[in-house]
């Protein structure tokens, strides 16, 4: 079903759990079907699974907001912007209409931040979310 199904690329973080509340709850009232990757064995290649989802689905959203160093962490997290350039190089390549009718929605905490570790997205509509899950 992929003109009702959406994509949603987000930490899972326990910092980003009412976002993402408020993300499946809008998404569930509009009736999409869900699509979140999910690891299931060691076996599987996460990175095709991701491929997959993305394909079959008319809506994206990625949140590149959790792509820094934690403090807990020695290395930076870049699987949101590395995954939505692939979802952005999917549409931009492919031949197929229905992969062309796909519309993605990127999410930032400050607006323009993105600009700082993925300038190549300026002229995107980034929407800043502030960390906060209450958006207008």
């Amino acid at each position: 079903m992929f003109s009702n199904s959406i994509f949603i690329n987000c930490p899972f973080d326990r910092q980003y759990q009412n976002l993402l509340r408020a993300i499946l709850f809008t998404a569930c009232k509009l009736k999409l079907i869900l699509k979140i990757s999910e690891p299931k064995s060691s076996s599987d290649s996460r990175i095709d699974e991701i491929i997959n989802l993305m394909k079959t689905s008319k809506y994206s959203i990625h949140d590149l907001s959790f792509n820094g160093v934690l403090p807990t962490e020695k290395y930076a997290r870049f699987n949101m912007p590395f995954e939505l350039g692939i979802d952005i190089g999917m549409i931009k390549t492919t031949k197929k209409k229905i992969i062309k009718e796909k519309r993605i929605i990127i999410f930032e905490r400050d607006s323009n931040k993105y600009d700082q570790y993925i300038s190549d997205i300026s002229g995107y509509d980034i929407e800043a979310h502030n960390n906060n899950s209450q958006m207008n």
